[in-house]
């Protein structure tokens, strides 16, 4: 629906410039509106909404497509919008008013996430993730000292996939 606004007897005659505003929309401006003694001048204005999209791919840390994933985009907490990716591991969240997000990609317990990533009106921001689990640890010796210098390799079927060496 409509809804109306109505400055009355307030304004002197004049020239007036006219401007609109509301949360989460593009300002609307009009200049040399005239103002006629005892008459009303009708402005009417159209706000449009401003926003840009976030896209990107989510892939597994051999590189290949991870579809069904959930990727969120969050402001203070509150998602604002989310998508699951595509078989292909692509992903496009839209209509995001703009302003700086975090986003979150995850599927089956395995999380990622990136912060600050700005949305520019009527713009998409990339934002690419690679989901995978890490190990992490500490190698000692019998006697509970750790030991610095010892290599540890995660392998998949013999076919290595990291190695990291204790520090």
């Amino acid at each position: 629906g409509q809804r109306q606004m109505c400055i009355r007897d307030s304004l002197a005659p004049g020239t007036y410039d006219v401007d609109a505003t509301a949360t989460g929309l593009k300002p609307g401006h009009q200049v040399g509106v005239v103002v006629a003694a005892g008459e009303t001048t009708t402005v009417d204005f159209v706000l449009s909404s401003v926003v840009g999209s976030i896209a990107g791919q989510v892939s597994d840390a051999d590189g290949a497509p991870v579809g069904g994933a959930l990727v969120k985009a969050l402001q203070g907490g509150v998602v604002v919008g989310s998508q699951m990716t595509a078989t292909n591991g692509t992903y496009t969240i839209t209509n995001l008013p703009i302003g700086t997000y975090t986003v979150e990609a995850s599927k089956s317990g395995v999380t990622s996430q990136k912060t600050g990533v700005a949305v520019q009106e009527n713009q998409t921001t990339t934002t690419n993730f690679v989901l995978g689990g890490g190990i992490s640890g500490t190698v000692k010796a019998t006697s509970g000292l750790a030991l610095a210098g010892a290599t540890v390799t995660a392998s998949v079927g013999g076919v290595t996939k990291g190695t990291a060496t204790t520090n």
